[in-house]
């Protein structure tokens, strides 16, 4: 219903403290999500990314000259994120959903205030998903909020008193 006519995108990503470097940090949540919402919509790209659109475009001009990959550094992909919430060349609703936030390897609180501000957008919904952690509560304090635990303690009690309660090991 929120969504209505306008095309809905969804993307996600598991935050992962095992995991790579990038699978635990700012820079590879947004590489996740920027591909995952651009190759939806390819014609994003040079609004997006502009400044990579017309490097890349220039050495697609010169294709006998060897151009190594760049990675872009989070200051880029914040730009190009923030690019993507406040463009208006494509109509769509964006669907964020994100596990694993405590197991995010930096800041918790600038990383849940980055989830706010992106919430404030009228075309973004974010869900986010952590193990109770301070930081989180008091940053999300005046957001909708489910404890898991709280609806799924009566079936934990059962499958307790089912199955480890006969087992002489427990």
């Amino acid at each position: 219903l929120w969504a209505g006519p306008t095309r809905l995108t969804v993307a996600g990503f598991f935050f992962w403290n095992s995991g790579t470097k990038e699978q635990r940090s700012q820079l590879g949540l947004l590489r996740s999500l920027l591909f995952t919402i651009l190759q939806q919509y390819q014609e994003l790209i040079p609004v997006v990314l502009p400044w990579l659109w017309a490097k890349r475009y220039s050495e697609a001009l010169d294709p006998f000259t060897h151009h190594p990959q760049e990675v872009l550094p989070l200051s880029k992909l914040m730009e190009a994120f923030s690019n993507l919430l406040k463009q208006n060349t494509v109509s769509m609703k964006l669907c964020l959903f994100i596990d694993g936030l405590d197991e995010y390897d930096g800041d918790h609180s600038s990383i849940a205030e980055l989830f706010v501000s992106i919430a404030m957008s009228p075309n973004v919904k974010v869900c986010v998903s952590s193990r109770p952690l301070l930081e989180f509560e008091d940053c999300f304090t005046s957001f909708p909020d489910l404890r898991l635990q709280d609806l799924t303690v009566g079936d934990i009690r059962n499958y307790v008193n089912d199955n480890l309660r006969v087992s002489q090991r427990y």
